[in-house]
């Protein structure tokens, strides 16, 4: 008796959600007639009518085809992929792991538990390996709560809504700051949380997860998983950022010993100096790609510590090696300049970022300023060396930069 009820029961679910399936297919339908001619508001009316009762394609075209707040995006994803589809199981994993970048959204272990009622409702449903190897290991550790967590520590959504921002609470996790003692499984949690690119999500919780394995509080530096132009630029900021405090360290203790005057100059020289090497980089240098950002920004940084450290040889008596007059150099320069302008001026643009005449005349400009203004202040710095040999100096570092865009 007890299994005919069961029996019978069984049948009667059936039942229901064929009848609910056959009702949502055509409310599915009209919405997708009503979202083709341009009602969009009807239309979704009708598929959250339809997603309600369980429609899978409802669900999916609420999250793909309409503004969403990243919550609801997510959950419209992830019922659809529940329920066998391939494509909404991509976005869905992307929300809860590999694109996720939030302590209120991320969540590993929701994202394995879609995955495995997407494969047990559609067998034939695929997703990357590797991917999932990934998504395991994070889901391994249990019992972080990222709203909780932000409540504890006074975070707010404001605060973590750039790149990177639950993998700089990684990073501040993994020494001895305001999170208390270094923590590797609450690193672990955190760069779990805090995806943005797959790949680097992928290098990232393959190097936190040995880490957190063998309790290990080594620090985590997220630039070193870092692999788009994003994350090369928000890492070549990072270390302009390190490089400027350092940099002006040196600066004001080289500075220190000077009077007033020489002192201005020097400021003056150094600003100079900065917008000449600025523009050299932006405009004369060539950088292209997705990468270009990132490229300018370690460039200018470079460039500008090896002023400074010119700074300092000048003031510490260095006298430079010269070949030939200020004059001879400076009439090299012309040609080698006038080469250049040339080439350039009848050279079409192929990428964005390409030099062009117009630029390389701008930053020539600059650089005429700066070679007067350094040269000037160099030779108070070191007056064995006369202001005219230091633009011939100078002079004999353009021409090296120009041939090769001569070339």
């Amino acid at each position: 008796m007890k299994k005919m009820m069961a029996f019978l029961v069984m049948v009667a679910m059936t039942s229901l959600a064929v009848m609910a399936g056959e009702k949502y297919d055509a409310m599915v339908q009209k919405a997708n007639t009503a979202y083709q001619a341009g009602d969009k508001e009807k239309a979704k009316k009708l598929y959250e009518s339809a997603a309600a009762l369980g429609s899978p394609e409802a669900h999916y075209a609420l999250a793909y085809q309409y503004t969403l707040t990243p919550e609801e995006g997510v959950y419209h994803f992830s019922e659809a992929a529940k329920k066998g589809n391939q494509d909404a199981l991509e976005y869905a994993l992307d929300g809860l792991f590999f694109r996720a970048n939030s302590l209120k959204i991320g969540d590993p272990q929701k994202a394995l538990e879609v995955y495995t009622m997407a494969k047990k409702a559609n067998p034939t449903i695929t997703y990357d390996e590797k991917k999932l190897r990934v998504i395991t290991q994070c889901a391994e550790s249990k019992g972080f709560d990222g709203v909780a967590f932000m409540q504890r520590y006074g975070l707010n959504d404001k605060g973590l809504d750039h790149f990177y921002s639950v993998w700089e609470l990684a990073e501040e996790a993994s020494h001895k700051g305001k999170f208390g003692d270094a923590n590797a499984t609450l690193v672990f949690d955190l760069v779990c949380r805090g995806g943005e690119v797959p790949n680097e999500m992928e290098l990232a919780v393959d190097e936190t997860y040995t880490k957190w394995k063998k309790g290990s509080t080594e620090e985590f530096d997220l630039c070193n998983s870092v692999m788009s132009g994003v994350g090369m630029g928000y890492c070549a900021q990072q270390a302009q950022g390190k490089a400027d405090i350092k940099r002006q360290r040196q600066y004001d203790a080289l500075s220190t010993a000077l009077d007033a005057p020489t002192k201005k100059l020097l400021e003056g020289a150094t600003a100079t100096a900065f917008g000449y090497i600025n523009a050299k980089a932006l405009l004369e240098e060539g950088h292209g790609g997705s990468i270009a950002g990132a490229d300018i920004i370690a460039s200018q940084t470079q460039q500008k510590q090896e002023y400074v450290d010119l700074v300092a040889k000048v003031q510490k008596k260095f006298s430079p090696s010269l070949s030939g007059t200020f004059a001879k150099n400076d009439q090299q320069l012309n040609q080698v300049y006038q080469q250049v302008i040339k080439k350039l001026g009848t050279k079409k643009a192929q990428y964005d970022g390409q030099v062009n005449a117009t630029n390389v005349k701008n930053v020539q400009r600059q650089w005429i300023a700066y070679r007067d203004s350094s040269a000037k202040v160099f030779a108070t710095l070191n007056p064995a060396v006369s202001e005219e040999n230091w633009k011939n100096y100078l002079t004999q570092l353009r021409i090296d930069a120009l041939k090769s865009l001569a070339q």
